[in-house]
């Protein structure tokens, strides 16, 4: 495989095939990419793990309002601040194999946006884990100077203990 990517070895080439979900979640569940088959490939391979797949067209997806009516949309979900247990994962053979959210084509969406769903999906993400479920995003976006400045997915102090503030577990 060439694509314009670092050259892998065979054993590096086939571990990454076999765990590419797990190295996405390690890293928080969201992977951003510029080249399109560069994303074709890792879809192809996820795909093959039996992924349940689902595909945006971020073409003229630009703006905040956009983005989160697609992505409701495209979740079933009508507010994306309800559990997606009630969306995507309600379906039982999708919770089992997976689901994988492509972001494809972006142009250069707010920021501000991207940052929110973004940030809201690989919270997710680490949730749906706890539970046995995996939820992957794929983000690619062309500009290769496009920059989300805030961190996505982070774990701060506000993060409070379920007995002591009555958070549902």
């Amino acid at each position: 495989m060439h694509l314009g990517m670092r050259k892998l070895s065979d054993t590096q080439q086939k571990l990454r095939a076999e765990k590419i979900d797990l190295a996405i979640l390690a890293r928080g569940g969201i992977r951003f990419y510029h080249q399109t088959e560069v994303l074709d490939y890792d879809v192809a391979l996820l795909a093959g793990k039996d992924f349940h797949i689902i595909e945006i067209d971020g073409q003229y997806l630009k703006y905040g309002e956009e983005l989160f009516y697609h992505l409701e949309d495209k979740l079933n979900v009508p507010d994306l601040h309800v559990d997606l247990s009630e969306g995507i994962f309600f379906n039982p053979d999708i919770a089992r194999r997976g689901v994988v959210i492509v972001f494809r084509d972006m142009k250069n969406p707010d920021p501000e946006a991207m940052h929110l769903i973004l940030n809201y999906l690989a919270c997710e993400s680490r949730y749906q884990f706890a539970y046995g479920q995996k939820l992957l995003t794929l983000v690619q976006i062309s500009n290769p100077k496009y920059k989300i400045e805030k961190p996505i997915g982070a774990i701060n102090g506000r993060m409070l203990n379920d007995l002591e503030w009555g958070i549902q577990f």
